[in-house]
């Protein structure tokens, strides 16, 4: 699923970059949608792609508390809970980023999740 589920109406003969989160859209949205939706779907573990903005705002905003992350080469891991059930949290590059494809990183995900 995608972090920010909502995007702003864009204003006549402006073009808008829905694909670029604005801080409104970060600081509404994700605590609103996306907490409900997980929720709903009690995951077990939950992987992040980004490791930036993504992975801020969900640590901040969708966690009952923010969590510490420990990196294994280029995936991070944490644990946390949401509405007091408890998670496993990877947080991986995002794909559209430089490397965010690699194998390497699908190796350290995999290798991860064995233990």
């Amino acid at each position: 699923t995608n972090t920010v589920k909502c995007s702003p109406r864009p204003l006549p003969g402006i073009p808008k970059d829905k694909s670029k989160p604005t801080f409104s859209m970060w600081e509404n949205c994700i605590s609103f949608i996306l907490k409900e939706e997980i929720k709903i779907l009690k995951p077990e573990k939950i992987l992040i792609c980004g490791n930036s903005d993504n992975a801020f705002y969900f640590n901040q905003k969708i966690l009952d508390s923010p969590c510490e992350f420990k990196k294994h080469e280029t995936v991070q891991k944490g644990f946390g809970t949401i509405d007091g059930r408890n998670l496993d949290i990877y947080i991986v590059p995002h794909p559209t980023s430089f490397g965010g494809n690699s194998a390497e990183i699908m190796y350290s995900l995999r290798k991860m999740l064995k233990d």
